[in-house]
């Protein structure tokens, strides 16, 4: 189980009420439409300005397995903020990866039609829409192609439309949690979601096969799940999926449009709390080492290759 700190939406909800300074907010604003508001608030503000610090934040890996009888296209993750990749490449039955490069659909008007995919091979890919499309014919011992992206996270919800585990069982995959939501049916689908900051999911989209009373059975269960874990429906989580530091900052950042949407003449004073709040956030939090990071070039990158092209070798830079 986590520690005594509370996580939960709960407790956001809490602190973005104690910083609307009025008690107009509860009647103007319940719960479900300030988690509504807050999540809005995550996903246009928060979200964002973390992703800018490049600090590998929301970054997830989803493998897909490579198929002959496809045309090389692979669609990018629904969950992706953006549609966005953090990076591309292939792997083989080892799990090793192989570094692929992105190229601009044009280049493919420039490949020889009379020489075969497998002796023209280029590690390269490059978008369509929103997939991958593979550049030219994948070598055989490459069986899957990785996908890091930025993974959104889940908007938020109340603990009672959510539910915690308090007993795993491994053999039937089952878990019993404290109680569960009244409106859940089976073939639904639920996200397990990690306690401990910064709440990842362990699984999305798991089918539920069978629910009786506190019970919640599955197909399988994901590596890693503890007593204290929440299940929660697709896509919706009652732990903010942020890290710790930024609770407290969204809580005010939803007083102060709250604020704003009262009317209230303590806006002012409210935002320049979020902004000076903001600003110490996002200290901590960059840079994520504070030893400088050492750059590895390959000994076929053009900087490398030396006189005549001639490669000098990995080698830290």
């Amino acid at each position: 189980m986590s520690s005594g700190i509370d996580y939960t939406t709960t407790a956001l909800l809490d602190n973005t009420r104690t910083n609307c300074l009025t008690p107009e907010a509860d009647a103007l604003f319940t719960n479900t439409r300030l988690l509504a508001m807050l999540s809005f608030e995550q996903i246009t503000t928060l979200v964002p300005q973390i992703m800018k610090v490049q600090e590998e934040y929301f970054v997830h890996v989803y493998d897909i397995l490579l198929s002959t009888s496809t045309d090389g296209t692979y669609p990018i993750p629904d969950r992706a903020v953006g549609k966005k990749l953090r990076d591309v490449c292939l792997l083989d039955s080892a799990g090793n990866e192989q570094y692929m490069t992105r190229m601009n659909p044009a280049d493919v008007k420039f490949m020889n039609p009379s020489v075969t995919a497998q002796t023209q091979w280029v590690s390269g890919f490059y978008l369509q829409n929103n997939s991958v499309k593979l550049f030219s014919g994948i070598p055989a011992q490459y069986t899957s192609i990785r996908y890091r992206y930025y993974r959104r996270p889940n908007n938020l919800v109340a603990i009672g439309d959510a539910a915690q585990i308090t007993l795993i069982d491994t053999g039937t995959n089952t878990v019993t949690c404290s109680s569960v939501p009244g409106d859940w049916v089976v073939t639904d689908t639920v996200d397990f979601i990690s306690q401990h900051p910064s709440f990842d999911s362990l699984r999305d989209d798991a089918a539920i096969t069978v629910i009786n009373n506190s019970d919640v059975t599955f197909a399988s269960l994901p590596t890693g799940l503890e007593v204290g874990d929440w299940i929660s429906l697709s896509g919706t989580t009652p732990l903010p999926q942020l890290p710790y530091e930024a609770h407290p900052v969204l809580g005010q950042l939803g007083a102060c449009k709250a604020l704003e949407a009262m009317g209230d003449a303590n806006v002012e004073m409210a935002w320049a709390r979020y902004k000076q709040m903001s600003a110490d956030f996002y200290t901590s939090i960059t840079p994520r080492t504070d030893s400088p990071a050492q750059k590895i070039v390959s000994p076929n990158s053009i900087s490398n290759r030396g006189y005549l092209g001639l490669g000098r070798g990995w080698g830290w830079r």
